[in-house]
């Protein structure tokens, strides 16, 4: 029997550049045996991450004007950190509904190719950026082939987009009509899927939230910290719409001098910006800020740390996707909470290991935190936390339930 074939609609699909397609690859890994896959990305998309991704065939076009005009790597000197980041943010700020908009076309044509010679049976598209929503909903209704919407982040309530009334209009009524023709929503945690059925009245067995996971083959449990030094690390963006780093940082200048501590930010973004901070707070021989690393050698890194630095969101529709593979790691987390105690879900999750540390986001509660870790770590105190707790947060079960809720669509 000639196996299914599906239709995948994103620029991201693999875990080499960012979160969102660290999520679909490993998604994609659970079953890409099951189906024939089709994917149509954006041509930045290089051979070796062909080789990652496997048995799928991927169909690349261009990005689109806007992305390539911006176009950078995190490698590089960050674009954010020049004098184009103000002239950047201006023109994202009035695309509608993101910067890949332009690849609508591009995306739409290779897709029609395909599409007039294959049998395609589902079509999944996943956001950001929403404009992969777009596609996928003009090509299901066109071709009246069943969607699944996946959202690794939410679209209407994205605080980091500044709409005003009427671009709030359009887009609600835009992801309306997309999220009404869908056959089935993945969120990636319970209160975006909580949100999206009040504001939109979905219906409960046509939403899912499925978390992101851990990989158990991307960390070396062998190794462990052997400094004398407090050793804390974070990787990742920094968005003071989400999450604040500077309570963390005037909270270490409080303590510089009265105990041994070392941070390492692996910062995609604003490293100019925080490099400043810190030289102004004279923390240069305390923190280092550094570009990020691969994922999964950032994975493999976690194991010479003795706590995860984590910031939380300050609303319930996300969770940082770093949560999960500070998981797998087994190495204790310190998560600095910018919600006031709003973001449960995550609270929950962390609050189920022995030795998660949690303490709001300010200087006096992060500085006795300190105190506190720098003690545990001078008496020997810091350990792996147990395995046992960890099994619902593998991909193993994010693929399974991904498995199921695809046989259910068809």
């Amino acid at each position: 029997m000639a196996k299914k074939t599906i239709l995948l609609i994103s620029p991201e699909l693999s875990p080499s550049k960012t979160p969102g397609g660290k999520n679909l690859y490993y998604l994609i890994q659970g079953i890409k045996d099951e189906y024939k896959l089709i994917a149509i990305t954006v041509d930045d998309f290089s051979k070796a991450e062909k080789e990652i991704i496997g048995n799928v065939s991927i169909i690349k076009t261009k990005m689109g004007i806007f992305r390539q005009l911006f176009k950078h790597k995190m490698t590089h000197i960050n674009i954010e950190e020049t004098f184009l980041k103000s002239i950047k943010s201006k023109i994202y700020n009035i695309l509608i509904p993101d910067s890949f908009i332009d690849w609508t076309l591009y995306g739409i044509k290779a897709a029609k190719r395909i599409l007039d010679t294959e049998d395609v049976s589902l079509i999944i598209s996943k956001a950001w950026p929403y404009t992969s929503h777009i596609i996928g909903y003009y090509l299901g209704k066109k071709y009246n082939i069943p969607l699944i919407l996946i959202y690794n982040d939410p679209w209407i309530n994205e605080r980091s987009v500044k709409r005003g009334l009427l671009r709030y209009r359009l887009e609600f009524f835009l992801e309306k009509k997309i999220i009404d023709f869908s056959k089935k929503i993945i969120f990636c945690t319970n209160g975006a899927k909580n949100s999206y059925l009040n504001l939109y009245g979905i219906k409960e067995k046509k939403a899912e939230v499925i978390y992101f996971g851990y990989d158990p083959e991307n960390y070396d449990y062998n190794i462990f910290p052997k400094s004398n030094y407090l050793y804390i690390v974070y990787g990742g963006r920094i968005q003071p719409e989400h999450r604040d780093l500077k309570p963390f940082l005037y909270a270490v200048k409080s303590i510089k001098g009265e105990i041994k501590i070392k941070v390492d930010l692996y910062l995609s973004n604003d490293r100019n910006i925080y490099n400043n901070i810190v030289n102004e707070l004279g923390l240069e021989e305390v923190i280092n800020i550094k570009p990020p690393l691969a994922y999964k050698e950032f994975c493999k890194h976690l194991r010479f740390y003795d706590y995860l630095l984590l910031l939380g969101n300050k609303d319930e529709l996300q969770i940082p996707s770093k949560v999960y593979d500070y998981i797998g790691s087994r190495r204790p987390i310190l998560f600095i909470d910018n919600s006031f105690g709003k973001h449960k879900e995550i609270i929950s999750i962390l609050s189920l290991f022995d030795g998660n540390v949690l303490v709001k986001n300010e200087v006096n509660d992060i500085k006795e935190s300190l105190y506190k870790l720098y003690n545990i770590k001078k008496a020997g105190q810091i350990r792996d936390v147990g395995i046992t707790k960890y099994t619902d947060f593998s991909w193993e079960i994010s693929q399974r339930k991904f498995s199921n809720l695809i046989k259910e669509t068809f």
